[in-house]
């Protein structure tokens, strides 16, 4: 799916004309805010019907262009390819690759960009929900949100559900499900699979093999 154009096209039918626009505004705002001068990144493409790893907002690296890329080249994605690597070994499967944040602004420190949540509240709200608008169009089979402090703002803040709840739990499958639409679309909560703070090498596993044991069961 081209996100460019998905976005775009919904953010014109409510009064936008484009996603630069809306930064754009909040720049003219806040002319000092050195995160909004430096744009927005988001993917080019975002494949459809595979699992979805969602994450909190990119990160920066002076002199690096934001935008729309196509390009997966930043080492925070090794690990989430290697996942769905494999996944698809496990289960004899040929799931492709998708990756979306959250938000869009760039900041490799993630309590600037909270701060900025709480300064900027319908901005980011906007971010919000064109997050909620891209992963419906994105028909996920699965939902592995690899962050912390994005898995609270899924939980309380883009979906408003008790995560455990015995609506939407599986005892099974181990998960949570989330209705998109028509179809009830399992989640899971992970740490970041990269970095510092990055799940240990057994979790790392484990979440690999709760991938594969959803997966078994729905498909």
């Amino acid at each position: 799916m081209n996100v460019e154009s998905f976005i775009n096209d919904w953010l014109q039918r409510n009064g936008k004309s484009d996603l630069q626009s809306l930064f754009n505004e909040q720049i003219e705002k806040y002319p000092n805010n050195d995160i909004l001068q430096r744009g927005f990144a988001i993917e080019q493409n975002i494949e459809t019907d595979t699992i979805l790893f969602l994450g909190m907002n990119p990160s920066y690296k002076p002199r690096t262009n934001g935008g729309f890329y196509e390009e997966y080249g930043h080492g925070y994605f090794n690990r989430i390819k290697d996942v769905t690597k494999k996944v698809n070994m496990r289960l004899k499967t040929s799931f492709p690759f998708a990756h979306h944040d959250i938000f869009f602004v760039r900041d490799t420190s993630q309590a600037r960009v909270l701060d900025m949540k709480v300064e900027m509240v319908d901005f980011f709200k906007a971010q919000m929900e064109i997050s909620r608008e891209v992963i419906r169009a994105a028909h996920p089979k699965l939902i592995v949100v690899v962050n912390a402090g994005a898995s609270k703002i899924f939980q309380n803040e883009m979906y408003a559900w008790h995560p455990g709840s015995s609506e939407q739990w599986d005892d099974d499958l181990g998960a949570d499900f989330i209705s998109i639409g028509d179809v009830r679309v399992p989640v899971l909560f992970s740490g970041m699979l990269s970095g510092q703070r990055a799940l240990d090498d057994g979790t790392y596993y484990s979440l690999i093999w709760h991938i594969c044991h959803i997966l078994k069961a729905i498909l």
